[in-house]
């Protein structure tokens, strides 16, 4: 494994997803799950121009996927009252999933203009 942008995006995501998909989603959360998904955040974020736009689009989408669900069961109360500290995560997967939908669009406005500039400059070829 080497120690690209590319390569630590790829361990970081692919623990993500062992964590949601195989284990139980109220482990996930004792886990701080939260401080992975900011890691992948952090890549993401500082290093765009290294990671290809459809790749990105794919991890922000996973994200703001895996913080609805857990911003969900981050609100479930299970004894019946609000137990100490029990919230305390819910913020950050609401501000995972406002930030992923942020982002989405802007990728997804790129991706637009880019293919407007290649389908211009291919009508300007034929004329």
């Amino acid at each position: 494994m080497g120690d690209s942008i590319e390569d630590m995006l790829n361990v970081t995501m692919k623990r993500l997803d062992y964590i949601m998909n195989e284990t139980d989603i109220n482990r996930a959360l004792k886990s701080e799950i939260n401080s992975l998904m900011q890691s992948a955040i952090i890549i993401l974020k500082s290093h765009s121009g290294e990671i290809q736009a459809e790749k990105m689009m794919k991890c922000w989408k996973k994200l703001q996927n895996w913080a609805k669900v857990l911003y969900i069961v981050s609100l479930r109360m299970p004894y019946g009252k609000p137990q100490l500290k029990q919230f305390h995560c819910s913020r950050y997967f609401m501000h995972i999933i406002i930030e992923s939908k942020k982002e989405i669009k802007l990728i997804e406005n790129c991706i637009k203009e880019a293919d407007a500039k290649t389908a211009s400059a291919k009508k300007n070829k034929t004329v």
